[in-house]
């Protein structure tokens, strides 16, 4: 790290003014993680980088030069990629730039996020710039010419799947280290690792279902969409399983939603009649690929359906799903919630 050299009135200057251990107290504004790289640039381009990142304000701006320039901290920095909160004080963020080895970042994805979602973790994390250089690497969702930039012979288990759509379905959720200077590819494909190794079982069992694989997994988004409770899942699964033999639509306002991007609990005619192919209100059958990341839960669900006599649920807001034999029924209880 090339520093420049300060006159020591600078460094008596800042001790007078700011009193001794001062650079402790000045807190940024913002309370959220930035993703700042930092390369072996002089202490004025290192500050400006932090400052375009507002992890540095004005004031903070100026201790940090005094006491990275003239009082020799930056000696000890190091490039490389840092997660930095903007309420950071200077002396922590001197820290942060001084420590040695690959910083690690834990993600949580929850079971059923959508690759929307998962890119909007990943971004709150500070593990990439923007979703676009993620989603970039998966495919984009809800698009029928969208392929992912990995190679199914990378991952075999990618050929049950359509070649021209997303990996939508097929990132296992859970919690993740990742080094903060992994790359976009380098997180799906530890995704894709996981998916293959947690869900082995399930798809050596998927061919006495009567599904594929790939089948299996769109349903049991689609199921993890609806309805919260395992045993609400495994009957869903069956009206589902039963509609889908019968050549009924799933009419599932959860496909909906992925289209439009939104989370509404009822959705809207207009949004209904989209023509997208994974919109079931539109489209009879499954929709081409999932429309979110399955959990084992909900896979298994699938897997063991309940056999019922219903044909139609509906789920209230606060998770409560109301079932019926007919179509009657189902109005009645829709006027009824």
């Amino acid at each position: 790290m090339r520093i420049g050299r300060a006159g020591l009135a600078l460094v008596i200057l800042a001790l007078v003014f700011f009193g001794a251990g001062a650079v402790s107290y000045f807190v940024g504004a913002g309370g959220e993680t930035v993703r700042v790289e930092i390369k072996n640039d002089s202490v004025d381009e290192v500050g400006r980088v932090l400052r375009d990142a507002r992890v540095l304000t004005p004031w903070k701006s100026f201790v940090f030069a005094i006491v990275s320039g003239a009082g020799g901290a930056a000696r000890s920095f190091h490039p490389g990629i840092f997660l930095i909160p903007r309420r950071a004080s200077v002396r922590q963020i001197i820290r942060i730039l001084s420590a040695k080895g690959r910083v690690e970042v834990t993600a949580t994805i929850p079971e059923g996020s959508s690759l929307r979602e998962v890119a909007v973790i990943l971004l709150k994390a500070g593990l990439i710039e923007n979703a676009e250089s993620f989603l970039a690497i998966t495919g984009q969702p809800a698009q029928l010419s969208s392929p992912p930039k990995i190679s199914p012979d990378d991952f075999p288990f990618l050929k049950e799947k359509p070649g021209s759509i997303s990996l939508e379905g097929y990132l296992f959720p859970d919690t993740y280290r990742f080094f903060a200077d992994a790359r976009p590819e380098e997180i799906a494909r530890k995704l894709l690792a996981t998916f293959e190794k947690k869900n082995a079982d399930f798809r050596e069992t998927a061919g006495r279902s009567g599904f594929t694989f790939h089948e299996i997994l769109t349903l049991a988004s689609i199921v993890e969409s609806e309805v919260r409770s395992d045993e609400d899942r495994r009957l869903v699964a069956d009206i589902f399983s039963r509609r889908l033999k019968a050549g009924i639509p799933l009419q599932a306002d959860s496909t909906v939603n992925y289209v439009s991007g939104k989370k509404s609990v009822f959705t809207s005619a207009a949004a209904r009649a989209a023509d997208n192919p994974w919109n079931t209100y539109k489209y009879r059958g499954l929709p081409p690929g999932p429309i979110g990341n399955p959990g084992s839960a909900a896979i298994r669900a699938v897997l063991e359906r309940k056999p019922n006599v219903f044909w139609y649920f509906l789920t209230a807001p606060d998770g409560k799903v109301y079932y019926a034999r007919t179509l009657e029924e189902h109005v009645l209880n829709k006027k009824n919630l």
